[in-house]
């Protein structure tokens, strides 16, 4: 009898065991954009010798089907460094689908720059888009000028900013701006070209 209570009593715990297993492995991945990145950034040799704990993702937002993120890091030689990646949601599961950086520099004022692709296609994203991004210590807010006449006027949050456009669309300039709409600065890319 004794091994029979036993015995019952070792299923109980083998049920109370495999159900919260069994619960996790049926619910569907939930990881947000910036753990996905993290994720990702970790586990690529691409990016093997950085820190990868001090990757901070500056801002996110909705595009298309996706997220659009903005990220920084320090290089082996303490410099900032700059990057957007795409992520889209496939199945409930976060994955990247692009990414982009800029050259790395020391300790930058004012650090602008610009990308133009997705090879996403529909139903995942846009089929192409453009953006912006950069970082300054000072100023309040961006106006992009794009190449089709447009401009962007982006307030700068957490000391970083980041616009996207559909479509493959060049960035003219980016020019820092105060309070008062005064230009601090100007990134200039006026006749290069966007992929």
């Amino acid at each position: 009898m004794m091994g029979k209570t036993n015995n019952k009593m070792g299923w109980g715990w083998l049920l109370l065991l495999l159900l919260p297993l069994a619960a996790a492995c049926a619910a569907p991945r939930t990881e947000t954009p910036p753990a996905t990145l993290q994720a990702v950034l970790s586990s690529s040799p691409i990016w093997e010798g950085i820190d990868h704990n001090h990757v901070a993702v500056l801002q996110e937002q909705a595009l298309g089907s996706g997220q659009l993120l903005l990220y920084q890091w320090q290089n082996e030689s303490a410099e900032t460094c700059l990057a957007t990646a795409y992520l889209i949601n496939l199945n409930g599961e976060w994955q990247t689908h692009d990414t982009f950086y800029t050259a790395c520099h020391a300790e930058p004022a004012f650090l602008a720059a610009h990308s133009g692709n997705s090879t996403a296609e529909s139903p995942y994203g846009p089929a192409r888009f453009s953006t912006a991004y950069g970082v300054s210590k000072d100023g309040h807010a961006v106006r992009v000028v794009w190449a089709d006449g447009q401009v962007s006027y982006i307030p700068l949050q957490n000391g970083s900013f980041l616009v996207a456009r559909n479509g493959n669309i060049a960035v003219e300039r980016v020019e820092l701006v105060d309070s008062a709409n005064n230009v601090l600065t100007i990134e200039d890319w006026q006749g290069s070209t966007l992929n």
